[in-house]
C-alpha cells in the first residue's frame, strides 16, 4: 500500500540520519492522526505530509536537528520553506499541538526486563515493533499491548518461551501476536526494515520466522 511505503522510505532515512527510534514510532503516530483528521482531502500529498511529521518529531525529539532544507530536499518535487512550513503549521493545528504522545517504546525496555529476555529476543522484539508500524491493522492499537505481544512473541521464538513480562495474559495478546506472524509472512525481503535488521549488529533478525 502506498502508506507501507512511505514508511518503508521513513525507516530507511531515519536509519541514514541516526534518529532515535522514537523519533520513528512519533513521525507514524503523527501521520495516522493527520490521516484520520481527514486533512489529506484538501491536502492529497502524501510525501509532504510525511516529510513535514518527521520535520515536527525530530524538532521535538532530537537533540540537534538537520536545517529546514535538509528535510525540503527529502521531497520528491521542489517547494519553497514558506510552503513547507504552512504545512507544518496546518498538522500542529489538526493536532491541536498535542505533542506528548504514548508508542509502544514506552513500555518495551520495562516489558523486555520483566522477561529477562537475552540480547537477540530484545533485538526481536524491536523488530517485531517496527514492522507493525507498516500496516494499518496497527492503527489505534493499545501501545502497552504491541509492545507485550512482541516481547512475548521474540522469546518464544528465540529462548522457547513466551514471556511478555507484563500483566497481560497469553490470551489477551493472542490476536496481535498472530497479525504480527502475518505481517512478517507478507514483509518484502526488498523492504528496507528487512535490509535494516539482515545485519550482523541485528543478529540478522530478520531472517527469523516468528513461532507463535
Amino acid at each position: 500500500s502506498e502508506r507501507a511505503g512511505l514508511i518503508d522510505w521513513l525507516i530507511k532515512t531515519h536509519k541514514t540520519h541516526r534518529c532515535t527510534d522514537f523519533t520513528l514510532f512519533f513521525t507514524v503516530n503523527i501521520l495516522d492522526r493527520v490521516v484520520q483528521s481527514g486533512w489529506f482531502k484538501k491536502n492529497p500529498d502524501p510525501d509532504l505530509a510525511l516529510v513535514c511529521a518527521y520535520f515536527i518529531a525530530s524538532k521535538y525529539e532530537e537533540r540537534t536537528t538537520f536545517s529546514t532544507d535538509e528535510y525540503i530536499r527529502l521531497l520528491p518535487v521542489e517547494i519553497r520553506r514558506r510552503e513547507f512550513f504552512d504545512v507544518e503549521k496546518q498538522i500542529l493545528g489538526v493536532l491541536n499541538f498535542n505533542l506528548t504522545v504514548i508508542t509502544p517504546l514506552n513500555f518495551l525496555d520495562d516489558y523486555l526486563d520483566g522477561a529477562d529476555a537475552g540480547d537477540e529476543a530484545e533485538m526481536y522484539a524491536h523488530f517485531l515493533l517496527e514492522l507493525t508500524l507498516l500496516s494499518k491493522k496497527f492503527v489505534g492499537a493499545s501501545p502497552s499491548i504491541l509492545a507485550a505481544a512482541a516481547v512475548a512473541l521474540a522469546t518464544k521464538t528465540l529462548e522457547g518461551t513466551a514471556r511478555s513480562g507484563s500483566d497481560y495474559t497469553a490470551s489477551k495478546l493472542d490476536e496481535t501476536v498472530k497479525l504480527m506472524c502475518k505481517s512478517y509472512a507478507s514483509l518484502s525481503v526488498e523492504s528496507h526494515l528487512f535490509e535494516k535488521y539482515i545485519q550482523d549488529r541485528c543478529y540478522n533478525v530478520a531472517y527469523i520466522h516468528p513461532i507463535s
